[in-house]
């Protein structure tokens, strides 16, 4: 049963807080500054919604977010001190520093790229027996670093770290250790949202009854099935051909890096420095208000209209980044002590973030064609075939401003938090259109929510996109309720999702815990001891949240989300 919405707030992971309060005053005063200095052009295409910069008041003052390269780290030998019990606590002390220091001179999230191969290599490093009391040891202090950031919120005095570990990969028996006391903590846990955990999936590391990390794997599934976290990443993608399984990293909000033009293709020790998404709606409805542009011809003119639009963002993406790079280094203290990118961070900034990503994303290419032809994507196969088509023209243009610009540029599948009903909104008081009611745009390329059509069918449409959108994607199935009892159903998905080129999977479901009895399912009283008093926790661009604290325009989505059946 679906319950009736209320509007709170933009950003799911903020509380109200004294300090809270201050920087959100602040965060609006500095918007409008840099609104204020913008080019006019750039300025009305922000304010009218043709664009979103996002993280807008961070324009030209900071970079995106980052895969922390810890191993080359330059404080990192620092744990090496004292006997293995203090070894192992110097390091898990460490990652909690790098968080909570980097993670105030960023405007995104943090990832580490191989979390169970790190603390596999520095027990090596700093030869720390893989003894029964050290690994003990490990699990203990592993379990009081995620509790810590599950609760931490220092970021900003008001919001939680946007943390994500990636793991998967590692065979040893720290790194596997390291995976499986995660992985159970996370599923025996009463309630933990966070970290994000990306499991890196692997042909001849754990796909395969016979693979070292087989069992690993099948844990992680049946954690996901409890939990909603897991996620999964294809290591073996399309997408990820030129690039190791062990180099990738990805955000929980499905940000990529990985190809670079000044250096090793690898995630590590890089990050996106900025990206603006397009409305996609927004350029149907000129289109169709043209009554000159005939049905036939509106696919080239909406091609062309978003060529257009996009010469106009990547040119703001260019000022932004040339305006971050001529920051003082003196702003950037942690990055500055702890050297977490791949490059040395020293006074010229250019030499570090020129090994970032500059990011195009868009947003609602279901609504897009639902305009300009009346159908559904997922309902006519030569439109959805010219999705495909369109979506590979994206990135051919990104591929052209890398070789034009000399950077990095990239095309990235937007989650809109908070633009899904922004855009939507101010479409609203310009134009009339059913898709207009449900008072949200669909994430990226993706099939809307409330489809109906099965997780198979569902991957299937998707999965071509994927190795078209080099700076992130993801895709979901939505799940009625918790499948507890049906893992084998999961696996399923993921090994099709696999075999259609997805890149990274996630598994949605409504997760009601009574905050009474301890209750899961899904319901609006508890039926175990009737109590109201419950939380809510659904997924939003990538992250588990309280259902409280959602956006109005995820809010929307939610309610209308839909069962991806299991049949064909």
């Amino acid at each position: 049963m679906k319950r009736p919405i209320s509007y709170t707030a933009n950003n799911a992971a903020k509380k109200d807080t004294f300090v809270g309060m201050l920087y959100e005053k602040g965060v609006q005063q500095t918007k409008n500054e840099i609104l204020t200095q913008m080019e006019l052009d750039a300025r009305r295409l922000y304010e009218e919604g043709y664009i979103h910069i996002h993280d807008l008041e961070a324009y030209g003052l900071t970079y995106n977010c980052l895969s922390l390269d810890v191993l080359n780290s330059a404080k990192i030998n620092m744990c090496n001190a004292g006997n293995d019990f203090e070894k192992i606590l110097n390091i898990v002390e460490y990652y909690k520093e790098i968080i909570s220091n980097i993670g105030n001179e960023q405007s995104g999230g943090i990832s580490f790229a191989n979390f169970d191969h790190e603390i596999s290599a520095l027990f090596s490093r700093f030869d720390i027996a893989d003894s029964e009391e050290n690994l003990n040891l490990l699990a203990l202090s592993l379990k009081k670093f995620l509790n810590w950031i599950n609760k931490t919120r220092t970021r900003y005095g008001e919001e939680y770290y946007y943390v994500t570990l990636n793991m998967g990969l590692d065979t040893t028996a720290v790194g596997r250790h390291v995976i499986q006391v995660i992985i159970n903590e996370l599923s025996e846990s009463e309630f933990m949202l966070r970290p994000n955990i990306v499991i890196k999936v692997k042909k001849g590391i754990n796909v395969s009854l016979s693979d070292a990390n087989y069992d690993v794997l099948q844990q992680a599934i049946q954690c996901s099935c409890k939990r909603m976290n897991p996620t999964y990443l294809n290591c073996d993608s399309e997408s990820f051909s030129e690039c190791e399984g062990m180099k990738l990293s990805i955000m929980g909000c499905r940000t990529n890096v990985s190809s670079n033009l000044f250096g090793d293709t690898t995630s590590i020790g890089r990050g996106n420095i900025a990206n603006i998404s397009i409305n996609l709606p927004r350029i149907a409805f000129e289109i169709v208000e043209n009554k000159t542009v005939s049905v036939d011809e509106r696919f080239n003119y909406f091609q062309k209209k978003w060529e257009e639009l996009a010469d106009k963002v990547s040119l703001i993406l260019l000022d932004r980044y040339k305006k971050t790079c001529r920051q003082d280094i003196n702003l950037f203290p942690a990055n500055k002590e702890y050297q977490l990118w791949s490059t040395p961070f020293e006074k010229d900034l250019v030499e570090t973030f020129k090994n970032g990503t500059l990011s195009v994303g868009f947003i609602g290419l279901s609504e897009a064609v639902e305009i300009l032809f009346d159908k559904k994507i997922y309902e006519d196969e030569d439109l959805w075939l010219q999705t495909i088509d369109f979506v590979k023209f994206m990135r051919k243009k990104m591929n052209q401003n890398t070789n034009y610009y000399n950077l990095n540029f990239s095309l990235l599948a937007t989650s809109g938090e908070g633009i899904s009903s922004r855009f939507l909104d101010i479409d609203k008081e310009l134009y009339s259109h059913t898709c207009l009611e449900k008072g949200y745009y669909t994430n990226s390329f993706h099939i809307e929510v409330d489809s109906n059509v099965s997780a198979f069918r569902k991957l299937e449409l998707e999965g071509p996109y994927h190795k078209y959108c080099n700076g992130g994607s993801i895709s979901y199935v939505e799940l009625g309720e918790a499948p507890i009892h049906n893992p084998n159903a999961l696996s399923s998905i993921l090994k099709y999702a696999m075999e259609n080129n997805v890149n990274y999977l996630g598994f949605n479901f409504p997760l009601d815990i009574c905050k009474q009895c301890g209750h899961e399912g899904f319901y609006n009283s508890c039926p175990n001891c009737g109590s109201s008093d419950i939380y809510r926790i659904r997924r939003v661009s990538g992250y588990l949240e309280m259902l409280d604290n959602f956006g109005k325009g995820k809010l929307n989505e939610e309610n209308n989300r839909r069962k991806n059946h299991f049949g064909a």
